[in-house]
């Protein structure tokens, strides 16, 4: 009998902050499919106790778009230590050019305790 294995299910994530870091993520599991320079506009870089982006007319945030698998991403956020981040969609450009794309960016929620 032929069986087809189903692709894992990934989703593009813009990281703003120590996930950039492919080693770091490799280290956690995960093996992202690829990375490209990006950036958002209308939100800026916060560090505080975590990074965050927060929406600021006029600003830009520098991350990287990166490919992953849905579940390894879920397993990367159930982490304590970052838990209280919560996905919004966030429009990124690619550093190579070409159009604008609307991607999911973690972003720290601070209504969590």
């Amino acid at each position: 009998m032929n069986e087809r294995r189903a692709s894992p299910r990934t989703a593009d994530v813009f990281f703003y902050g120590l996930f950039m870091d492919q080693e770091l993520l490799r280290s956690k599991g995960l093996v992202p499919r690829r990375a490209e320079v990006a950036w958002a506009d209308g939100v800026e870089l916060v560090i505080g106790q975590r990074a965050a982006l927060a929406p600021r007319q006029g600003a830009r945030a520098y991350g990287v778009l990166m490919s992953l698998e849905i579940e390894g991403l879920k397993r990367l956020y159930a982490d304590p230590a970052v838990s209280a981040y919560r996905p919004e969609t966030v429009q990124v450009h690619l550093g190579r050019g070409g159009n604008p794309h609307q991607e999911p960016g973690a972003v720290w929620d601070r209504t969590q305790p």
